[in-house]
């Protein structure tokens, strides 16, 4: 493997690692800016 296609596919690694935390950090903000409980969330449904 040379090294330029080795850069491309580390970068591409860290754009999609940046993505998945982004999504993470995004689920459990509100857009109010309260933070959600994601477990209650869950929770409160499976009891319905």
């Amino acid at each position: 493997m040379t090294s330029s296609s080795r850069a491309w596919l580390y970068g591409k690694l860290l754009v999609t690692l940046l993505a998945q935390k982004l999504i993470r950090i995004g689920r459990n903000i509100s857009p109010s800016g309260y933070i959600l409980s994601v477990r209650g969330a869950v929770q409160s449904v499976a009891r319905i």
